[in-house]
């Protein structure tokens, strides 16, 4: 399966949170648990509105037991990239699996469908991804984007 952009940039923030209220953490381990829930919910709604921002600017400021931690635009994009990375990793093993298993050229085609809140993101690095050298003459076909199951923009676009 490949990664889960949520899933993946919700580690990666948790990870943050809790390196800079380490000792916080350890000395009301249930009172971080509960700020960081709270701080949680609401670093959902804004990750599902990003859309490739950068730079210095503060996204969020979220208060974890008295700490208040900014979260900038690089951070959210550094989060991103690492989702990026690994889907992008996750495709290039299954193409290659794909053509190595097959004994046949990889497909000339890549069909992406998106997660609605997150997919101008998606959309943008594998447009970048399918321009590398290796996949170059691959067309990228865009089949909507999905909220859970339900197919939200079915129209089909060739990049």
């Amino acid at each position: 399966m490949p990664p889960k952009g949520s899933g993946t940039v919700l580690r990666q923030w948790v990870s943050h949170i809790t390196n800079l209220c380490k000792e916080e953490a350890e000395s009301n381990p249930g009172r971080f648990a509960a700020d960081l829930e709270l701080a949680k919910s609401v670093f959902m709604k804004r990750m599902h509105v990003y859309r490739g921002q950068s730079g210095e600017g503060v996204d969020m400021n979220y208060t974890v037991c008295g700490i208040v931690v900014a979260v900038t635009f690089n951070d959210m994009k550094s989060w991103f990239n690492k989702w990026m990375n690994l889907t992008k990793e996750f495709v290039s093993e299954q193409l290659m699996a794909y053509s190595s298993k097959n004994k046949v050229q990889r497909p000339s085609k890549l069909f992406l469908m998106g997660g609605s809140s997150n997919s101008v993101v998606l959309r943008e690095h594998m447009k970048k991804f399918i321009q590398s050298p290796f996949y170059r003459d691959m067309k990228l076909i865009l089949m909507g984007d999905c909220d859970r199951l339900r197919h939200t923009a079915p129209n089909i676009r060739h990049l």
